[in-house]
């Protein structure tokens, strides 16, 4: 790969994971099924793990380097989430620092559908 085509993903990293982080302030769109907080997260979560994999592509012919910058932004990205916001969920356990954030999850924004 060029130089050129490796700061080319580098920059789409960075962009998926700006996109991952605005998407997460505030839920993009309401849902009959899903609360804003699982919307928010996912958002957070597909734009972090898009940009670590295009992290470690952008460094293709030195693997080792690859590796190291996708498990690091990985393993930063991770931390941010577990001490700035409520997005570290597993196994319907929310997983933060600090006791405010780890409220229960909104309910959907525009209730559920009457089953008819």
């Amino acid at each position: 790969m060029t130089p050129q085509s490796n700061m080319l993903l580098v920059w789409l990293a960075f962009a998926a994971v700006g996109i991952g982080l605005l998407g997460s302030t505030r839920a993009p769109w309401k849902s009959h099924t899903l609360s804003p907080d699982s919307i928010e997260r996912r958002f957070y979560w597909i734009g972090c793990s898009t940009g670590c994999v295009l992290l470690f592509f952008s460094q293709i012919p030195d693997w080792s380097r690859g590796l190291f910058g996708g498990v690091a932004a990985g393993l930063a990205l991770t931390a941010i989430a577990f001490l700035r916001s409520n997005h570290l969920k597993v196994g319907g356990k929310i997983y933060a620092a600090f006791d405010f954030l780890r409220r229960p999850d909104r309910p959907p924004a525009l209730g559920t559908k009457d089953p008819q």
